[in-house]
């Protein structure tokens, strides 16, 4: 890309939401910059563009997983400025649906498409930077943000749940913004199975994350590999040895879940397992 070509339009002044630097596609320099990754020229206009664009730029550098890119969009201040991040989050607003002209659904924030990628080195950064997925309202919220929403458009407002849930089930959020990743995927498989009894529509994907949510449990689960992890995955990482793991397991119906105990584990706590697993049959 011609640095010093795009430099001396950027000197003019033009705005980098006009007709005249937006291709046939409706795609900003930015973008296009991003996609060729021409980090060079990412720099300059990144430091004159509007902040919708800038956002709309990162989403195509999250979706692309560039981490490099992805680090340059968030060292931008409007990510570090409480007002400005404000008004990028009423750009993700709910009634934008027809006046967006974005590749992406205005649900779609930056943390979300990150989890959806399940980029772990993108999430994280973003959650340093203060980003989170809202858990959707309870589904018989009778909340005016969620009347409003069903009025407006019912079917949007489901998609928009669904979104949001595909971000939380994600492997890299569940365990990168969880300080108890087993126990938020037990909550949230529960959770996603009912809504797979309510929301028939997306029925299948609720079912799937719900899937999701207890092989990652299991998986987390058979990481351990000595006697000193598996003391600390069945007990929750307490001193207590009460199971804690196994009995919440049980209280959640996540009967995927088994650990691999060492042949050095005690009698007492395998008795103790024995009695708890009993329950599962």
């Amino acid at each position: 890309m011609d640095i010093p070509m795009v430099s001396e339009i950027l000197n003019l002044k033009i705005s980098l939401g006009q007709y005249a630097l937006i291709d046939y596609l409706g795609r900003t320099a930015l973008q296009l910059a991003v996609l060729g990754e021409h980090y060079d020229c990412i720099q300059l206009l990144l430091e004159k563009s509007r902040m919708d664009v800038i956002e709309e730029g990162l989403l195509h550098a999250i979706n692309t997983e560039n981490v490099k890119i992805c680090d340059m969009f968030l060292a931008h201040p409007v990510y570090s400025n409480p007002r400005s991040r404000l008004q990028l989050d009423f750009q993700h607003g709910f009634y934008e649906q027809e006046d967006n002209s974005s590749s992406f659904a205005p649900d779609i924030t930056p943390v979300v498409l990150a989890a959806q990628c399940n980029n772990f080195d993108i999430v994280h950064m973003l959650i340093q930077k203060g980003f989170t997925i809202p858990t959707p309202h309870n589904y018989f919220c009778f909340c005016t943000e969620c009347h409003n929403h069903k009025n407006f458009d019912r079917v949007v407002h489901s998609k928009s749940r669904l979104n949001a849930y595909r971000g939380l089930a994600s492997t890299a959020y569940l365990s990168l913004s969880c300080d108890d990743p087993i126990h938020a995927a037990f909550e949230l498989s529960r959770s996603l199975s009912k809504l797979a009894e309510r929301e028939k529509e997306h029925k299948n994907e609720y079912r799937g994350l719900s899937e999701k949510c207890k092989n990652f449990a299991v998986d987390l689960l058979d990481q351990c590999r000595t006697h000193e992890e598996v003391m600390a995955a069945l007990h929750g990482g307490t001193d207590t040895r009460d199971l804690m793991r196994i009995k919440m397991a049980i209280r959640y119906e996540q009967k995927k879940v088994r650990v691999r105990l060492p042949l050095g584990l005690d009698n007492l706590l395998l008795s103790n397992l024995h009695k708890t697993i009993m329950f599962f049959f």
